[in-house]
Order: structure tokens, then sequence, then C-alpha cells
């Protein structure tokens, strides 16, 4: 019922809490003021009851006091004068309370107080009415010689008058009406105000609820999760499903920590991939200063070894005169073969000089599609290499601000090791791709692929995986370090054995203003 209940976001929420507080606030309001109404309700009824309803009481007072100036014998005719107007006072008071007691009787309003006197009420009044005449005319009697007889009268005419008073209705008892009315007001006024209160009690913790669950306990979600990630745990979720505003928030968080998890892995994998390019660039030092000093002291023996070769196989047949031929043929094959093998340390030890010293490092504004156009007439006339199929149809220019001869070392080393790793009928595509600020050169080929252990050491020097089992693997060494001098990089990718590769030289257009100045 409650998740029913629940607020979809906190914008609706505060709506709810304001509509809940000012239902509370006129709830409260309205029963109080009705309350306060109620208490004037019933005070009028009060005071209406105590000062407009006739009392009997009253009435039957005042006709007591006309025993007072009969109780009293006069001995002289002065004091029965003064008995007589003391009665005649009295009296008058009496006249003046049955006049005002027949105005309230016949005043009464229907609505509430109306007296239910009848018939027999008025005609009790009209008793009571008519006697008082008589009263008055025996009160001269007070005064003259027939006093006795007239408070003996008197005395007699007043017993019945309180009779008739007795049986008119206790009209004081309609004072009991406003009070009872007003004791069944506060009964039924206490039992609303409790339920009122209970209600409004109740929408307060239901608010305090809402709050805490919605919004509190969210945030506090959020302040655990944000805990957990400051420790690294990049596997922390949060799982907020209301209000909106809150699981929005739980959803960012989470693709926050995807991201923070992301770029942790990615310089992770920067900082490996510098790490062995530290690594490679100590053992490219290592490897050109030993190769500067293996290549000077070797081409000297190479040369006198080549050139003893020669000349023995110049002098060959002067000294193999009259041999057999069946002995003169090996010794002109190992000469030959000493000869091959010195030219081959000979181009060894040159790429080692190559290696080991940069050469020329001046740049000029250079096309890459004239370079790749002359490395591949150069690879056409090679035999070895005609029964492949290389693709390049970019005619529109591409230029660089590069060294020529290095960069087409660089294409030369791909082309050829792309045409290495094929078969028969197999298929070179290069692609020369336009950017902003740089110029991407690509060379795929569906050959035999690589494994991901030969993709991460494939740049490292002396490192070769050629199928004839030849190479110094110095190549593509010697093409990575070109590319970074050449403030580019080279990406290698495959998905395995037999799928092919892909080598990706991405150069800047521009050379960088140390350098071009």
């Amino acid at each position: 019922m409650l998740r029913r209940l629940r607020p979809k976001s906190i914008k609706h929420a505060i709506f709810y809490g304001a509509t809940v507080g000012l239902v509370m606030l006129l709830m409260l309001a309205g029963i109080s003021t009705y309350s306060l109404f109620r208490y004037r309700f019933a005070i009028d009824d009060f005071n209406y009851a105590v000062n407009k309803v006739p009392q009997k009481q009253a009435l039957a007072y005042e006709f007591s006091r006309l025993f007072a100036p009969l109780d009293v014998v006069p001995k002289t005719k002065e004091g029965c004068e003064v008995q007589r107007d003391n009665f005649s006072a009295v009296l008058t008071d009496v006249e003046a309370a049955m006049a005002d007691f027949r105005r309230k009787a016949d005043t009464l309003p229907d609505s509430r107080h109306k007296l239910d006197a009848g018939a027999a009420v008025n005609q009790l009044l009209r008793r009571i009415e008519v006697r008082l005449p008589v009263l008055r005319a025996r009160t001269e009697d007070l005064a003259g010689p027939k006093n006795q007889e007239a408070r003996q009268a008197l005395i007699g005419q007043l017993f019945p008058v309180f009779k008739q008073i007795e049986n008119l209705p206790q009209l004081s008892e309609r004072i009991k009406v406003p009070i009872e009315r007003g004791q069944k007001d506060y009964e039924s006024l206490s039992v609303t105000v409790l339920a009122i209160t209970g209600l409004a009690v109740g929408l307060f913790f239901l608010l305090v609820y809402f709050g805490i669950r919605g919004i509190s306990r969210p945030i506090q979600q959020v302040v655990r999760g944000a805990r957990r990630v400051a420790q690294r745990d990049w596997n922390y979720k949060i799982e907020v499903d209301w209000p909106e505003e809150m699981a929005e928030l739980s959803c960012v968080f989470n693709e926050m920590v995807t991201r923070f998890r992301e770029t942790e892995e990615e310089y992770e994998c920067q900082v490996e991939e510098r790490s062995r390019q530290l690594v490679r660039s100590e053992r490219l030092a290592d490897v050109g200063f030993i190769a500067a000093g293996v290549s000077h002291e070797i081409n000297n023996p190479l040369h006198a070894i080549m050139g003893a070769a020669e000349s023995l196989q110049l002098r060959l047949p002067e000294l193999t005169e009259g041999a057999p031929e069946s002995e003169v043929a090996p010794v002109r094959e190992y000469l030959k073969m000493i000869e091959r093998q010195s030219e081959r340390c000979s181009r060894i030890t040159s790429m080692l000089k190559d290696f080991a010293r940069k050469g020329d490092d001046s740049r000029m504004p250079t096309n890459l599609v004239n370079i790749v156009d002359e490395v591949l007439q150069l690879v056409g006339h090679l035999s070895k290499y005609r029964n492949r199929e290389i693709s390049f149809a970019r005619s529109a220019a591409a230029v660089v601000d590069v060294n020529p001869s290095q960069i087409q070392q660089v294409v030369l080393n791909l082309v050829a090791n792309a045409l290495e790793s094929m078969e028969a009928a197999g298929r070179l595509e290069i692609r020369i791709i336009d950017q902003i600020d740089f110029v991407v050169m690509e060379f795929e080929d569906n050959g035999c692929g690589m494994t991901q252990e030969v993709q991460s050491n494939l740049f490292e020097p002396f490192f070769t995986q050629r199928r004839s089992g030849g190479g110094t693997g110095l190549g593509l060494s010697i093409t990575d370090r070109i590319v970074k001098d050449h403030d580019g990089t080279i990406e290698v990718a495959s998905e395995g054995l037999g799928h092919g590769s892909l080598f990706r030289v991405r150069l800047p257009r521009r050379a960088a203003q140390s350098e071009a100045a």
C-alpha cells in the first residue's frame, strides 16, 4: 500500500508534503474554529436561559416577601399605616415580577426555549393575576380598625397563590437544556478533536517515513557508495528505484564508477605500454651502442673476406688447372657461399649502422602518395612477390612534413613485411586517410596473422617470426623508431592466426615547432 502511495520524484514528494501539511493545518484550524463557535453558542444559550427564561423560584420569592409585612401586629394607628405602606410596596414589586414573568413566558422563541405551558399554565397565571387586584383592594384595610381581619384575609389569599405558583412548570429547569447541549457538544467535539489530532499525527509520521525512505536513505546509499569508490571498489553499484531524481543520481553515479574503472584500466594499459616502451628504448639504446661498435669492427674483416673470396674465384681456374671438375666444383661453390654470406653480414652491419644513428633528420613537405607509388614500383620488380596482389588507388596528394627517405623506409618495411606474411594470391590493401591534423596510412593484408603475444613483442629489436626463418628482427624496430621520431604512432591489429594483419601509421601534417625551426 505504501509503495503505491510513494511519490515518483522529490518534486512530487515536496508537493505531497506541502499538501498534507496544508490539509493538517486546515483540519486543525477548522476544528478549532468550529469548537469556538460551539462554545459561543453554548454561552449564548446559557445566558439566554438565565436572563430570558422566566423563573418560578423568583416569582415565588417575590410573593413570599408579602408575608413579612403581615407578620407584624401593629399596636397603633401609625403602625397600621406603616404596615399598609410596606405591604403595598412589596405588592407593587410582586405585580412587576408577575408582569415580567408573563412577558418572558409570552416572548419565548419557538426554536429552542418554547415553554410548553398550554392552556393550563395560562389559566394558572390568570388565576394568580386575578388575585393581585384582590390583594391590592385589601391593602387599604390594613390602615383601619379592621387591620386584624385584613391581615388574616390577606394571608388566606396568599396561600392559594403559592399553591398555584407551585403548579407552574419548573421554568428554571430550562437552564439544563443549554448545559446538556454544551455537554453533548463537548463530548462530540472531544472525539472529533482526538480523531483529527490522531489523523494529523499519522500524516506527520507518514511524511517522516516517506522523507526517510525517499530522500534520506538514498542519500545515505550514495554516501556509502562514494566511500566505497574512494576505496577503489569499482564494482560497487547503487540500486535506488525511487524517487526519480535519486534513481537518476544512482544511475549517473554507477556510470561514473564505470568510467572510473575503464579509465583506471586504460591508465594501467598505458602505464604497461609506457613501461614496455621504456624498456624497449633502453634496449634500443644498448643495441645502438653495441651496433655502432660491432658494425665498425666487423665491416673491415667482412670486406677482407669478401675480397679474398672474390680473388680466389678469379684465380680458381689457374689454381685448379688440370684438376678434375668433381674436385673443382665444391671449391667454387664454397667460395660463392662465402661471398654470399659475407654480403649478408655486410647488409646486417649496414642495418645496424642505420639503427645506431638517426642520420639526416631534415624534413620537408612530402607527398605520401608518391612515396607509396615509388615503393610499389620497387617491389613490383621483385619476382618472389609477383603473385601477390597490391591495391592502392589513392591519387589525391597527402602532404606531410617528414623525412622522405626515412618514411620511404617505413613504407618499404611494412609492405615487405605484409608480402612476406602472405601466401600466393594474397592481397595487400594500402589506404591513406586524411584527418584534420594528421594523415593515416593503413596496410591491411590477408596473410598469416599473428597472436597477441607476437603483437606485444613485434617492435622489439631482433624479434622475428618470419616463416622462412630469415630476417634480422630490426625492420619493424627501425620503423617504430622512425615513426616516433616524427611524433607519430604506429599500431598493429590482428584477430589471430590466419586472419591477416593491419598496420596503422599516423603522422602529423606539420612538424613540431622545435623541429620546424
